[in-house]
């Protein structure tokens, strides 16, 4: 096993209507943090089960939503791209094992766009791996 440790900058979401029913104000934007992070977190446990379901990873994600990742010099846009991108490292022989989230913070603007920030610390394993 290795430990993968990674910062992502900024995630961008177009927030789904279910969330923006929520309304706006402080405490409704507080309840839009609680299901952005929920939904950060799904996205995780649903690569741990089954790293190729990649489509039910992303099953909540708005077809305009952004990503930076450390991994890439520039911003991926669009779910189509995220999912094209996932699928592609899906084939491959390392899986996530363990994944945490760090000082998750959520921007919430005009109760339709929310940015995730936060420091991403996991563990994957690659088969052959020998420590």
């Amino acid at each position: 096993m290795k430990q993968l440790t990674r910062v992502l900058l900024i995630a961008v979401m177009t927030t789904s209507s279910s969330l923006l029913a929520l309304g706006q104000g402080q405490s409704q934007n507080a309840k839009i943090a609680e299901a952005v992070i929920a939904m950060t977190k799904a996205e995780w446990a649903a690569e741990i089960r089954d790293p190729s379901s990649v489509a039910e990873q992303s099953k909540d994600y708005a077809e305009d939503y952004t990503e930076f990742r450390p991994e890439y010099p520039t911003r991926l846009e669009g779910k189509d791209v995220y999912l094209r991108i996932n699928a592609a490292g899906a084939t491959g022989n390392s899986r996530s094992i363990s994944a945490e989230m760090f000082n998750p913070k959520v921007q919430v603007y005009n109760g339709d766009v929310a940015i995730l920030s936060y420091h991403y610390v996991g563990i994957n394993k690659r088969q052959g791996w020998k420590d």
